[in-house]
């Protein structure tokens, strides 16, 4: 079945409203995420609004992160992740808590590791790990906020996954350290978004439609 852009923007822009509406509620993360989760995996299973043809990657390249609804204020934010064998982030936080859901193909393995040191010496740390979690569709991974995680497409099918995040990938005013591997000792702030801009799907004015 095609759907429409219009209506696959509005059906969005649903989910993220009440995603915006969780995470600025003032509750507790942990029951935020709680909130969230359903709506994001019902959202994550219409693989009908998520054709493969719609997010395409740029030649040369493993994947590509695109932006499908953002807030003025930057929070609640949610994306698509398209992502080809041997793509692979090395540990990163972010600015807030990251839901991955799966919608289609393979699998995406995010290790999710905690940072352990003190942070009395500047560009130094130490991670450890936390746990595995293998995202394909139907599944869903969690990345608290403080967290760190890499990702790794295990599987030689093209996958699509739904970000959401508490802050917008590219909000401003975060520097977050990012390592080389699991093994760094030494890492590098990166301001949010600094890994790659998201390409935009579908408008605010498009849902309207």
């Amino acid at each position: 079945m095609t759907v429409s852009l219009s209506s696959r923007a509005r059906r969005y822009l649903e989910v993220a409203s009440g995603l915006h509406e969780i995470e600025l509620s003032g509750r507790p993360e942990a029951e935020r995420l709680s909130a969230i989760k359903p709506l994001l995996t019902e959202l994550a299973s219409e693989q009908e609004l998520f054709p493969l043809a719609a997010f395409p990657r740029a030649p040369g390249s493993p994947g590509g992160l695109f932006r499908l609804v953002e807030f003025a204020d930057q929070r609640g934010a949610l994306y698509m992740s398209l992502g080809y064998t041997g793509r692979i982030n090395p540990p990163h936080t972010h600015a807030s808590w990251a839901l991955v859901a799966g919608v289609s193909g393979g699998v995406e393995l995010n290790v999710i590791y905690e940072r352990v040191d003190d942070g009395s010496v500047d560009g130094e740390a130490e991670l450890r790990l936390r746990e595995e979690i293998p995202v394909g569709p139907g599944q869903i991974g969690t990345v608290e906020t403080g967290h760190y995680h890499t990702i790794e497409v295990v599987s030689d099918e093209p996958v699509l996954h739904l970000h959401a995040y508490g802050h917008a990938v590219d909000a401003p005013g975060f520097s977050l350290p990012a390592f080389d591997s699991p093994e760094s000792r030494t890492y590098k702030l990166r301001t949010s978004g600094a890994f790659q801009p998201p390409l935009a799907v579908a408008t605010l004015d498009e849902a309207s439609d």
